[in-house]
């Protein structure tokens, strides 16, 4: 590269100013990329034809890095026209520059008319969505552009049009200006828009309203357009957007509401009090707070419905509705439903509890009770019972398949044998002790005992109780029992007391 390459490369950045330093670096490292590739074509003055057209066709077949691109090959025309600008330009290093686009700055996406039209439409709606607007106005045959996402927020930050800009000018300009009344039916509809927000100032409003309407009903109105229900909010709003003297149609089309019902709104507000019209109260108390529909319904449902000519045994709802109307009472099913509820009756499932037929079972319940209240550290209570026999087979429930394969059970099959648990759960512990066994005797209740005396050996007493299946009141067992208690080792202390609870 020769001396004035090198000064004219210094003079890069401040021939053109007005450029980025990053976007003239850029500039500058793609020019050296194409000097260096065209530098054996243009400095080889002495080449034969032949050469130059070998050395070019070498240049398109390797693979290169080139700057700022996905590509890695060059064509031939590519080559031979930097180095055409090169020769041209009296081999400057600034005709190797890529040039900068021609419609730069200027979206191609979509035409001049269209722009300004979607700019107009957001200027005039500054709280919508540019994406709705942009399809409301493509819906509806205004703009034929198609534009993505990312090409409508590009031209939104560069004209400050995005969301954020319009509804901080938006607030700015309410601030600035002193709330007045609208001149035309858009500004009609958002000072009554921002009225029902709570956006206008108090004091503004009874300025207004001064000497129409007193203090106490200017209050009553403005604080139920800001806390009651719609259907007084908009009786509160008709009210003093007619005493401002906002046109009625433009009131009407506010509210969604019909003419008519808006005249009557305001004929009431002048013939009667505001607190008359604005009133939460009912005149009359609801049918379900009735006392008299109240003791009828449930008249009716402490009397089989025999006795009203009803061939059922229990009542329904309709029938209660049907009565009821017959009795010279008629009130609305969800009423009746209401009485009840309001009484504190539900529905609820019936509970299983455990009976007995022997005839001394609450004594006995008391002495276990009494016992286990007054259960010792060094005591333990166990009841014992058995489960069983049962068979042993292939059961049924949920099982980790394969897709498209469904477990089954037969429901005839051959059992694989018998078993019967023995088991024993300390009650103030909740622990089990259980054995396998083939049957039910007094032999396998002595095995159980055993099994619990050598479990726990360090106890005061054991408690056992059982039901009264005859291997648990044997003559044997209870033997054995006193065979244990009355050992030595008993006496001495080296094993508990047993004792058969009732």
């Amino acid at each position: 590269m020769t001396n004035s390459q090198v000064k004219g490369l210094s003079k890069c950045g401040t021939e053109m100013p007005w450029r980025p330093i990053v976007q003239q670096e850029k500039k500058i490292e793609i020019a050296l990329f194409r000097l260096g590739t065209i530098a054996p074509i243009v400095y080889g003055e002495y080449l034969q034809r032949g050469d130059k057209e070998a050395l070019i066709r070498s240049l398109t077949e390797q693979k290169v890095r080139i700057p700022y691109s996905l590509r890695s090959r060059l064509a031939r025309s590519t080559i031979m026209e930097w180095a055409s600008m090169y020769e041209q330009s009296g081999r400057r290093l600034q005709s190797l520059f890529p040039r900068d686009r021609s419609d730069r700055g200027v979206p191609r996406s979509i035409r001049a008319e269209e722009k300004n039209t979607l700019l107009d439409y957001l200027e005039r709606n500054p709280t919508t969505f540019a994406c709705r607007a942009y399809r409301n106005l493509f819906e509806q045959g205004i703009m034929s552009s198609r534009l993505s996402p990312s090409s409508l927020s590009r031209i939104l930050k560069a004209e400050k049009m995005t969301r954020r800009d319009r509804l901080e000018r938006l607030k700015a300009k309410q601030l600035t200006e002193a709330v007045q009344l609208p001149r035309n039916e858009y500004e009609w509809g958002l000072w009554m828009l921002r009225l029902l927000q709570g956006k206008v100032d108090r004091k503004n409003i009874q300025g207004r309203l001064k000497g129409k309407l007193g203090e106490t009903e200017i209050d009553l109105l403005l604080s139920c357009i800001k806390e009651k229900p719609r259907m007084y909010r908009n009786r509160a709003m008709a009210v003093v957007a007619s005493l401002c003297g906002i046109p009625t149609a433009t009131v009407v089309s506010f509210l969604c509401m019909s003419r008519s019902g808006v005249g009557g709104i305001l004929e009431r507000s002048q013939t009667s009090a505001l607190s008359c019209l604005l009133g939460f109260e009912r005149d009359r108390k609801r049918k379900y707070e009735d006392q008299s529909c109240i003791d009828a319904v449930f008249r009716i449902l402490h009397a089989p419905p025999s006795d009203y000519g009803i061939n059922r045994t229990t009542w329904k709802l309709d029938d209660i509705h049907r009565v009821m109307c017959e009795m010279g009472l008629p009130i609305w099913k969800h009423g009746i439903t209401l009485i009840i509820r309001n009484a504190g009756y539900t529905f609820t499932k019936a509970k299983k509890v455990l009976t007995s037929n022997d005839p001394n079972y609450r004594e006995k319940l008391s002495a276990i009770t009494r016992i286990l209240a007054d259960l010792g550290p060094d005591e333990k209570f166990f009841s014992i019972d058995e489960f069983g026999p049962f068979s042993v087979k292939m059961q049924g429930g949920k099982s980790l398949m394969p897709k498209g394969q469904r477990r089954t059970v037969p429901q005839w099959q051959r059992s694989k044998g018998q078993l019967l648990i023995t088991a024993a759960l300390e009650l103030s512990t909740n622990q089990i002790t259980h054995f396998y066994s083939t049957k039910k005797n007094t032999g396998e209740m002595i095995k159980m005992l055993m099994k619990l005396l050598r479990q726990y050996p360090d106890e005061k007493t054991i408690y056992i109780s059982w039901d009264a299946a005859s291997w648990h009141v044997s003559k044997a067992l209870k033997e054995t029992v006193d065979e244990i208690n009355n050992t030595e080792e008993r006496r001495s202390g080296k094993s508990p007391l047993v004792k058969l609870t009732p």
